[in-house]
């Protein structure tokens, strides 16, 4: 079998313009449990002990399960317009609901976030990244538990009139421009995800108050416009308060581990706890992200253990300021699901746990560990050969049903290790974003990033020079430095394998990028396949070869560096062409200047769509051809500019029609 026919035969391997990854079927009608529009009341939860604690006062109001907007009615008094930031007084019951980017700082008294991250006032500003892919996060009003602790009111000459009996909090949100909010601009399927003035179409009513906040990086949600926020409710609430309390810094480090299925809440439980901690003081904690499909504190299709030392609410930017860089360790899986390698997933779980025993547990951090949503069939195996290596102090099951003897959680639970366990019930709702969709946002942001939270899609990503890197042939040197391999997970070089195939493996595709020492790659090099007919292509290390010698290595000759995208290979030159975060390139040139060799290896994951062609010139192109009815003069690749007609052409498929015949 040639490598190309490999690649239409694996499953995980799909088109680059196939949007939809992963098998998933965007166009479904599902329904989801407990996605009830029923407006049950939620119990507020109680006073506690904790000064620091997440959850903390009693607040007054009982929203419904699902909140859209704010409970919060602007007046020219309660809504004060700075040239950089806006200041908001909150009455009881009121709250805000955020859409955007920005910093919070509490000015008067204390607030809930989330109903349940108790904030107070003091000179800390909370750095604030919320999508429409995500819930989005809610500040309500709340009563101070005790100024004995330090509450530090700032009154200004702006806010003086909100400190009075009629307004229990004041907070004020600053704008945080990162770039993000342009990314709408740079592909239009993204323009409502994170807010600019641009999500609002000429069609649409926008209130005078919405108009005052197009000069912010966010507003509040003044109106019903389909967003959902997140509210913990008190079975969420009190739950995770309880484990805080569990988890005692003065204590040894303890793991928690959180399961479920799709779309339950995983994430959402897992920063709230991992918030929890960190509100309360301790600080750093340690979080394991073993979800390759959407992961929020790795890279794409990658498996992370980071050091957070800041709160994060709404979205993890990468190379996010709450991360510790220098204790971060992170490798390539490759896949958005364990099911593609589950033997090379269970091999780099366990280094991460290693590296967290030795570099972490012995500073005394917790660890908060998020799981995939694959928790039946095969999937259970996974997880069950998971728990075993983690053993965690505290498992959190997020299900349907709050009966542990229910044969749903009983099938789940058999045969996992952990020493206490609590069920809670699964937030089952959908974003508006399909997991294919999240994937790509996120892969923008991080081909996009210029430093620590800064993007840039002010201009496209083919309009700056590529980095040009050599590598290596049978025909270089011995002392060659550059691209010693490339390897593509899953497949192997057989008796046919047509070397002429691995330019269609590595072409227009993003990559996994490995730095080893010269120590390690003198281990390597020996194993590759070289081909004497050709002399102009890459060598090929088996993919069975890389993952037993640097897949999931904790060595340090070996360094995972991450994600690039191959734009191109000069075969007569022997060099390819590559994108990649300006900071990783710089990396790369200095550790290749001290003796490193680079491995390229490549998993299912694809380039968005709007990264490979620039849309500006292909309009002025065809703007070209319309005018001057001729042939365009540049080619561009994947691209066809013939009319097509009916018969004989391109047909669209219609799915899911039901006819009268078929009845």
């Amino acid at each position: 079998m040639s490598a190309y026919a490999a690649l239409k035969d694996t499953s995980s391997i799909a088109s680059i313009f196939h949007e939809a990854e992963d098998g998933e079927d965007t166009d479904i009608v599902r329904y989801e449990l407990n996605s009830s529009d029923e407006e049950a009341e939620i119990p507020t939860i109680v006073d506690t002990n904790s000064i620091r604690a997440s959850s903390a006062p009693k607040v007054s109001y009982k929203p419904s399960n699902s909140i859209s907007h704010s409970r919060f009615i602007p007046s020219s008094e309660n809504l004060i317009f700075g040239e950089d930031e806006v200041i908001i007084g909150l009455k009881v019951n009121e709250f805000v609901v955020l859409n955007g980017q920005c910093e919070l700082n509490v000015q008067r008294g204390a607030v809930l976030m989330n109903n349940h991250h108790y904030m107070f006032a003091e000179p800390i500003y909370y750095k604030i990244f919320a999508p429409a892919s995500q819930s989005l996060p809610v500040i309500s009003s709340t009563q101070v538990l005790d100024r004995s602790i330090g509450i530090q009111d700032t009154m200004t000459p702006e806010n003086s009139h909100l400190f009075n009996s009629d307004y229990k909090s004041v907070i004020v949100l600053r704008n945080f421009h990162t770039g993000a909010e342009n990314i709408g601009e740079y592909y239009s399927p993204f323009k409502r995800l994170l807010y600019s003035k641009l999500i609002f179409d000429e069609s649409d009513e926008i209130g005078d108050y919405e108009k005052l906040f197009f000069r912010y990086s966010f507003e509040i949600i003044l109106r019903d416009r389909g967003f959902n926020a997140l509210y913990l409710d008190r079975p969420w609430s009190a739950t995770i308060e309880r484990l805080g309390h569990s988890m005692n810094k003065q204590q040894l480090p303890k793991v928690i581990m959180i399961i479920g299925n799709k779309n339950s809440g995983k994430s959402t439980a897992s920063k709230a706890i991992l918030n929890t901690l960190l509100l309360r003081g301790d600080s750093p904690v340690s979080y394991l992200e073993l979800d390759p499909g959407q992961p929020e504190f790795s890279y794409p299709y990658s498996l992370s253990l980071r050091e957070i030392t800041k709160p994060v609410f709404g979205m993890c930017l990468p190379s996010s300021s709450s991360c510790s860089i220098e204790n971060t360790v992170e490798h390539y899986f490759g896949f958005s699901s364990p099911i593609h390698e589950p033997k090379q997933y269970i091999r780099i779980i366990k280094s991460l746990i290693k590296s967290y025993r030795k570099l972490h547990a012995l500073k005394g951090n917790h660890l908060v560990i998020n799981t995939p949503g694959w928790i039946r069939g095969y999937g259970k195996e996974i997880l069950m050969e998971v728990t075993q290596i983690v053993n965690p102090d505290f498992l959190l099951l997020l299900t349907s049903s709050l009966d542990k003897d229910h044969p749903d959680n009983l099938e789940i639970l058999q045969n996992l290790h952990y020493q206490n366990l609590d069920i809670l019930p699964g937030i089952f709702n959908t974003s508006k974003y399909s997991p294919s969709q999240i994937r790509n946002f996120s892969k923008l942001l991080y081909f996009h990033q210029l430093e620590a939270e800064k993007f840039d899609f002010n201009g496209h990503i083919l309009d700056s020079s590529p980095f040009r890197i050599s590598y290596e042939t049978v025909n270089s040197v011995e002392t060659f430095t550059g691209v010693s391999s490339f390897t593509m997970l899953n497949f192997d070089v057989g008796k046919d394998f047509n070397y002429e195939d691995i330019v269609l493996m590595m072409d227009s595709t993003i990559v996994g990028v490995y730095l080893v020492d010269a120590e390690v790659h003198h281990t390597i090099k020996n194993y590759r396949h070289p081909s004497t007919l050709h002399n102009t292509l890459p060598l090929y290390l088996n993919s069975s070869q890389f993952v037993a010698i640097v897949g999931g290595n904790d060595s340090q000759g070996i360094l995972y560096m991450g994600l690039s995208m191959i734009h191109s290979i000069n075969r007569t030159l022997n060099y390819l062409n590559m994108y990649m975060p300006c900071q990783n390139s710089d990396k790369i040139k200095s550790l290749i200047e001290h003796g490193y060799t680079v491995y390229l290896v490549r998993g299912e994951g694809e380039i968005p769509s709007s990264e490979i062609l620039n849309s500006t010139l292909l309009i002025k192109q065809i703007s070209s051809q319309s005018a001057k009815s001729n042939i365009i003069p540049v080619p561009y690749p994947y691209v066809s500019f013939e009319k097509k007609s009916r018969i004989g052409g391109i047909w669209k498929i219609r799915r899911n029609v039901k006819r009268r015949a078929y009845q």
